[in-house]
């Protein structure tokens, strides 16, 4: 019995630019797949962290923290 074996390739992360991104990494990603060659090659780069990432959650406590206090007032 011979064994397949499977590659998983996943596009995700188009952050705000899904629309031309995705179709150019949808034929791409078809060209993968079907073992034809590609005229360009998409470059691997790591994935690199947000800047100011770890300030988001108090950030957005502060922001709900100030209209929880507008509402109170009636504003």
């Amino acid at each position: 019995m011979a064994c397949k074996c499977y590659c998983r390739l996943v596009l995700a992360g188009y952050h705000g630019r899904g629309v031309a991104l995705s179709h150019r990494l949808g034929a791409w990603l078809a060209a993968r797949l079907a073992d034809s060659p590609e005229r360009t090659e998409i470059p691997a780069t790591p994935i690199s962290p947000f800047p100011l990432h770890r300030f988001r959650a108090p950030i957005l406590n502060l922001g709900m923290q100030w209209n929880r206090l507008l509402d109170l007032v009636g504003r």
